[in-house]
Parts: C-alpha cells; sequence; structure tokens
C-alpha cells in the first residue's frame, strides 16, 4: 500500500522493474519505510538484493570489513539488477564482465563472491554466479618488485595483520591465498602450504628466522584474514600512499623475493620450488621429489631487508 503509494505520487509503474527498483529505493529513505519493505519483501518471497544482502549478513560470521565490502556490493546491485528470483546466468555473466572491463577482474571476483554467498544462502539456484569466463580488454602490465624504501613506506603504517601479511609475503613470496590458509610445523620449523591455485605450489618449505615470531602470532590467530580481506586492506594502504595501481600489488612482494633470492645466488629452479612455480628442471626429473628444500633454510636466513620485521 505504502509503496504503491509511493510509486503514484512519484509517476512509477511497479510493472516496471526500473520503476519498482526505484520506488522501492525512495521507500527505504525512511524509518517506516523500511519496516513496511521487510514485510513487502517477506510476503513477495523475492526481495531487492541489498534487503536480502543486509538479512545474508546478520547471519553470517563473515569479517567486518568483508561485509563491509559485500554490504557496498548488494547497494550497488539493487541499482542495477532485477530482484533475484528474475536473474539467470545471462544477467549475471552480463553484470559480471561489466565490472571486469570498467573495472578489474580482481573486483569482479569480488562480487561474484558475495553473489555466490547469497544466493546459496537463499537456495536460489546452484551454478548461476559460477563458471563465468571473464576477460579484460586492460593490457597485461608487468609487476614490478618493491626496495627497500618502498617496503618501509608500506610498513610504517600498515595495521598490526596487514604489517604481518607483507612480511611473511616478502620473505616467503607466498600469494594471497597462501597467506591465508597455511600451516606452521613448530617441530620442524617449515611452512606448510596445502591450498594454492596450482598442484605446483602444494609444498613445505623452511620459516625463515626473521619472519618466526611473526609466523607463529599469525597462524595461532583464530580470526586470520582471508585472501580478499588481504588483498583489499593492501589495495587501501597502497592508494593511499600513491603507489601505481597496476604495477605495484601484493603479488610485487612474490616477484621481490624471488629477486632477492637471485641476489642470493640461489639458482631459477630452486626459487621456483620455493614459491610454487613450475620449472622445466624439477618436472623434467632433475630435482622433483629428491631435492630437500632444507638446503636452502640458510640462504632464507641470509635474506635480510633495509626494514624492521
Amino acid at each position: 500500500e505504502l509503496l504503491e503509494t509511493i510509486a503514484k505520487s512519484n509517476g512509477l509503474d511497479l510493472s516496471y522493474d526500473r520503476d519498482e527498483r526505484e520506488a522501492l529505493r525512495l521507500l527505504q529513505e525512511s524509518k517506516e519505510g523500511r519496516e513496511r519493505l521487510q514485510v513487502y519483501a517477506a510476503a513477495l518471497g523475492n526481495p531487492p538484493i541489498d534487503v536480502a544482502g543486509e538479512a545474508y549478513l546478520a547471519t553470517t560470521s563473515l569479517r567486518p570489513e568483508t561485509k563491509r565490502l559485500y554490504r557496498g556490493i548488494y547497494q550497488h546491485a539493487a541499482r542495477e539488477l532485477p530482484p533475484p528470483k528474475r536473474i539467470d546466468k545471462e544477467i549475471a555473466r552480463k553484470l559480471l564482465q561489466r565490472i571486469a572491463t570498467e573495472k578489474s577482474k580482481s573486483r569482479a571476483a569480488n562480487y561474484r563472491a558475495a553473489f555466490k554467498g547469497l544466493w546459496d544462502y537463499n537456495k536460489w539456484g546452484e551454478g548461476i554466479w559460477a563458471g563465468v569466463k571473464l576477460t579484460s580488454p586492460k593490457k597485461t602490465v608487468q609487476v614490478e618488485a618493491f626496495d627497500d624504501t618502498e617496503l618501509q613506506r608500506l610498513l610504517a603504517p600498515a595495521e598490526p595483520k596487514l604489517r604481518d601479511s607483507i612480511l611473511i609475503g616478502m620473505h616467503t613470496g607466498m600469494r594471497e591465498s597462501e597467506i591465508a590458509s597455511f600451516k606452521y610445523d613448530g617441530e620442524k620449523d617449515q611452512l606448510v602450504i596445502e591450498q594454492s591455485k596450482t598442484e605446483a605450489g602444494v609444498r613445505t618449505i623452511p620459516c625463515p628466522k626473521a619472519i618466526r615470531q611473526v609466523v607463529k602470532r599469525w597462524t595461532s590467530d583464530e580470526k586470520r584474514w582471508s585472501k580478499l580481506t588481504i588483498r583489499n586492506r593492501f589495495n587501501e594502504l597502497k592508494t593511499k600512499l600513491g603507489f601505481p595501481k597496476r604495477t605495484k600489488t601484493f603479488h610485487s612482494l612474490r616477484h621481490t623475493f624471488a629477486s632477492r633470492m637471485m641476489e642470493l645466488n640461489v639458482q631459477e629452479a630452486m626459487i621456483a620450488k620455493l614459491i610454487g612455480h613450475k620449472h622445466k628442471e624439477i618436472t623434467a626429473g632433475r630435482y622433483g621429489n629428491k631435492f630437500d628444500v632444507e638446503v636452502l633454510r640458510p640462504k632464507l636466513d641470509k635474506l635480510k631487508y633495509g626494514v624492521g620485521s
């Protein structure tokens, strides 16, 4: 009734998706409207994405920063998309591709994760947000390593968990996803990476002496950051500090570690073993499973940066 009144007074026709979304937006601007909207959405069984999103976020154990990210995504989607049950795989594909084209593939990945969680929670249908292959017209940009001055600029203002993740990245070459999930074997003083984007990425490496306490603190934290949180917090910091958007990323820490290992005369195949890359001399069997990464512990312990840990 209130929705119809708002629609009529604003010249909107509720039989059109765009007008219905606008009427719902206007309805949400008042406390009474928001309360009525909850009732309307429940009766309709197909609430707007932002309304459904709030209900989902209220029940999840997601980290606060992830909830903020998802809330913004749901609010944006509510302005762009029809109600959830009217969304099919083609609509989902077009939205994700547009985000990838206008923003980035990583931003589109955030959208996909937010929508998948919402759809799974509400049991709206499987696979709508999965299996969408995205392309980006942007040319590939070579990611650059950090120098000591740049690392110090990042570390100095970083909050504790972000600082720890940066230190782990620059001393091990781990990807964000690996930092989010690796385990510490205290008996052997080794880092165990069981979850990685590639088969070669599943590995065990010595724990560098310089970050042993950091590693213990990180792996014992029950609220350890996720891959997306690490990436998003790092991007927020580097943007605030004025670093280039595409050439200096968290992945730059991986390049930094590899280049420092080369300076210590570690062979390329051995560096590949440490950071979880395939290398022809490993896959061809020259080193293979016979190679014990413990022989590289002295090199890892020699790795020094002109920053504190």
